[in-house]
């Protein structure tokens, strides 16, 4: 089933939107109504946008969607911090199932996918702060396959019931990705004010 979005939700839930194959919407009339809310290092985003269904003449009542996030820097050679990663999980539209989705830089080997590791126990890297490529041994892991790259690249997984449980009650984990030159990054992704963000009702419109 093809969504059209209007051009205003592009830069919301990119994620999950870009990751779904969401075509926009023509008419740019609907200004929707976004939210920022922080909880520990995730946030819980939210906007309401209308979906217009493929064969159908006009966009359907107004909803909200949420995603819960987490934005990982890395330091350059010369302390410049670049955005390394992003990690997602959330709902698209008329669905139930929670997604897990992860934006990676482009130069990445695409076979390989992308590693979610979860464990007891890990270093904790400070929200929007820079962190190292280090290794983190996890007990339980997630794959994620790559779906598309432009100007970053996205891997995602929808997850069962028994996963997101998993990621809920991690008290660390770390991601994993290999590069084209060889290298593998294990980056640390702290799991403070997950489960608050990914369990708090969504803000009424």
């Amino acid at each position: 089933m093809k969504r059209r979005l209007s051009n205003r939700t592009a830069q919301f839930l990119v994620v999950f939107l870009a990751s779904a194959g969401a075509a926009l919407a023509a008419d740019d009339d609907v200004m929707p109504s976004s939210t920022t809310v922080a909880y520990g290092d995730w946030t819980q985003n939210c906007m309401l946008i209308q979906m217009q269904k493929e064969g159908e003449p006009q966009p359907g009542a107004p909803q909200r969607v949420c995603e819960v996030r987490q934005v990982l820097n890395a330091q350059q050679e010369g302390g410049e911090v670049q955005r390394l990663m992003t990690v997602a999980v959330g709902k698209l539209p008329e669905s139930d199932t929670d997604r897990l989705v992860i934006q990676t830089p482009v130069n990445v080997a695409l076979r390989s996918g992308v590693t979610m590791r979860l464990g007891e126990a890990a270093a904790q890297p400070t929200k929007g702060g820079a962190v190292s490529t280090v290794e983190t041994e996890g007990s339980e892991q997630i794959l994620l396959t790559y779906m598309t790259c432009n100007q970053v690249c996205i891997a995602e997984k929808e997850l069962s019931e028994a996963q997101m449980e998993m990621i809920k009650t991690a008290q660390a984990a770390s991601v994993t990705f290999d590069m084209t030159n060889g290298q593998e990054l294990s980056v640390p992704l702290s799991m403070k004010g997950f489960r608050s963000a990914i369990s708090a009702a969504a803000p009424v419109n």
